[in-house]
């Protein structure tokens, strides 16, 4: 798939045609997350509702269901145990299935050398195509891949199973997994924000950073 064709990282670097506008460090991701968040537009606003309408209906559905399940001696005790399992899930595998399906967005895009990163102290997992040029069109498709992935997976299950305990597992990964896309929701905003310029951006996974880039002639 292939959406347009973007300049190479030698005439990204050259300086001609394209200019840096800014070279971000891989252990300064979650800084420049935030940073982005702190900039409030209508993304983030959607995101950061989105997050604390998940979260809390996430922290309600627990501790509701840890509550019946200590005084309700009726209390199916098996609801608790799907939402412990979707909550292990989440925090485990899900995280690494988040990562692989940003890696199959690159790869449908024709991307290649992908790159799996993490810093286990921050919370912070990432893949990246390294020396790979993507554009903005590009980079909203690979960010955003995971969040309608899941919604797409888990939202027909929660109904499909819905008078079942296992529609709570479902749901429960739903809700969890809307605190992984700050990254995703805050790179995308970053990249709209340059409305006049199309925007470009390649990893360096060597030197363990990510320059972006706009072109002059949109700019002058």
């Amino acid at each position: 798939m292939k959406m347009k064709s973007n300049p190479t990282v030698s005439q990204l670097d050259l300086g001609v045609e394209y200019t840096l506008i800014k070279e971000l460090r891989f252990h300064e991701i979650k800084p420049f997350i935030l940073k982005i968040i702190s900039k409030r537009d209508k993304l983030i606003n959607f995101y950061v509702l989105y997050q604390t309408i998940a979260l809390a209906t996430l922290i309600i559905l627990v501790a509701f269901h840890i509550y019946n399940a200590l005084i309700n001696e009726a209390y199916h005790i098996q609801n608790f145990y799907w939402i412990l399992t979707a909550l292990l899930f989440s925090f485990s595998v899900l995280v690494v299935i988040h990562e692989l399906m940003h890696a199959l967005a690159y790869s449908v895009l024709g991307k290649k050398q992908l790159k799996f990163g993490a810093d286990i102290k921050k919370f912070i997992f990432y893949v990246h195509a390294h020396m790979q040029v993507v554009n903005r069109k590009e980079l909203i498709l690979v960010a955003i891949t995971p969040f309608i992935l899941v919604h797409l997976v888990c939202v027909p299950l929660t109904i499909i199973f819905w008078h079942s305990p296992l529609s709570l597992f479902f749901l429960v990964v739903l809700l969890a997994h809307a605190l992984f896309c700050a990254g995703d929701f805050a790179m995308i905003s970053f990249f709209l924000r340059q409305k006049k310029s199309e925007m470009y951006t390649y990893d360096d996974s060597r030197k363990k950073l990510a320059r972006f880039y706009i072109k002059k002639a949109d700019i002058e």
